[in-house]
């Protein structure tokens, strides 16, 4: 039986959720986590092998909410975000 891939979501401020797959093999690299999230990553663990990948100064920039992912999360979160499987990240 052939597993289905893993795939992460890209969660943008407007709301729109992208399936996001790494551009090689089976981990995202650094830096297309942070090309998604426009800046220095923070990593944050999340339940059920779940970990959240947002933009480590989104507040001090002053990024838009992104009640999308806020709700998912129970989180403030701002900016677009990554939500991927523990193991896809660097």
């Amino acid at each position: 039986m052939v597993k289905p891939a893993k795939v992460g979501q890209w969660i943008k401020v407007d709301g729109t959720i992208i399936p996001v797959l790494p551009s090689k093999g089976t981990r995202f690299e650094l830096k297309e986590l942070q090309d998604m999230v426009g800046g220095y990553v923070e990593r944050i663990k999340l339940p059920k092998s779940m970990v959240l990948i947002a933009n480590e100064d989104g507040h001090p920039m002053g990024l838009p909410s992104n009640p999308t992912a806020s709700q998912m999360t129970g989180l403030d979160l701002v900016g677009d975000v990554v939500l991927l499987p523990r193991g896809m990240g660097w």
